[in-house]
C-alpha cells in the first residue's frame, strides 16, 4: 500500500522555565495540550477532511463510534489507528514526547474510496485570545519567506490569512512560543474560523460545521493547516 505521511515536530515554550513538560495525547489521535512546569499550554492537533465548500469538516475526535480503533502506549509514544467518521480514510497517528517542551506527531493516511473534499490536512489549533496580538512567521530551507502581525492581519476572500509552502512555522505571543517543523516542505495556510460545536460545550463530535460567530467566544481560534491531500482523495490501489 502507498501511504501519505506527515511528520511534524512541535516545540512549545512557556517563558524561560522548562523544568518539566508532558504532552497530553488522546486515544483518538490528537495532542490536546502540553504541561510545562505545571502550566497547561492549550492547543490541539488533529487530522481534518474539509468539505469542498469549506462549510464543514470531519476530524479525529473522541466520539467516533464507527468501526474499531487500536490504541497502544509504549514508553513515551502513543499510537492510534482508525478512520475518520463517515469517511473511507484510514489514518495512523503516532504521538511521542521527544524532550522538554517537545513533541512529535507522525500521521499517515490512506483513502479506500474516492472522497470529494477541499483537502485532507494536519491541523494545529491555538486559542485566538492568546495569539490575537502575536506573530506567525514562515520559513523554507532556513529562509524567512513571510511574517504576519496577527493584530493587523486581514483575511483574503477565501478565508485564508496566508497560503504558501514552508517547512517551519514559528508562532509567538507575549508568553507563548510554538515552533512547528514538518519533515518536508508542504503547502501551509492559516485560518481563523468558529466551530458550530465548540470545545467549551464538552461534546466532542467529529463532524463539525464552520459558523460566522459564537455567543460565548469573542475571538475564534486560529487554525494552521498542513496539506496532506490537496483536493479530492483518490483510492489507493495495491502495488502489483
Amino acid at each position: 500500500m502507498k501511504y501519505l505521511k506527515l511528520i511534524a515536530a512541535i516545540l512549545l515554550l512557556a517563558g524561560f522555565s522548562q523544568l518539566s513538560a508532558q504532552p497530553v495525547c488522546t486515544p483518538w489521535g490528537n495532542i490536546k495540550s502540553i504541561f510545562i512546569d505545571g502550566e497547561e499550554m492549550r492547543f490541539e492537533t488533529s487530522l481534518r477532511s474539509v468539505n469542498p465548500d469549506w462549510k464543514s469538516y470531519v476530524k479525529t475526535e473522541k466520539y467516533n463510534w464507527e468501526g474499531t480503533q487500536t490504541y497502544t502506549v509504549v514508553g513515551n509514544t502513543h499510537t492510534v489507528s482508525h478512520f475518520l467518521l463517515g469517511l473511507p480514510l484510514d489514518f495512523s497517528s503516532r504521538m511521542s514526547e521527544t524532550g522538554k517542551g517537545k513533541a512529535q506527531v507522525e500521521m499517515t493516511i490512506k483513502a479506500n474510496e474516492v472522497i470529494s473534499q477541499a483537502g485532507t490536512y494536519f491541523c494545529m489549533e491555538v486559542p485566538g485570545t492568546e495569539f490575537s496580538e502575536g506573530t506567525i512567521t514562515f520559513f523554507n530551507n532556513k529562509k524567512q519567506i513571510s511574517q504576519l502581525d496577527l493584530k493587523s492581519a486581514s483575511k483574503k476572500a477565501n478565508g485564508d490569512f496566508v497560503r504558501l509552502k514552508a517547512n517551519k512555522v514559528v508562532w509567538k505571543s507575549d508568553n507563548r512560543l510554538y515552533t512547528i517543523t514538518p519533515d518536508e516542505t508542504v503547502e501551509v495556510f492559516l485560518r481563523q474560523d468558529f466551530d458550530g460545536n465548540p470545545a467549551y460545550k464538552n461534546d466532542p463530535w467529529p463532524q463539525q460545521k464552520f459558523v460566522e460567530s459564537d455567543p460565548v467566544m469573542e475571538k475564534a481560534d486560529y487554525q494552521l493547516y498542513f496539506t496532506m491531500i490537496k483536493g479530492n482523495a483518490q483510492k489507493v490501489l495495491r502495488n502489483k
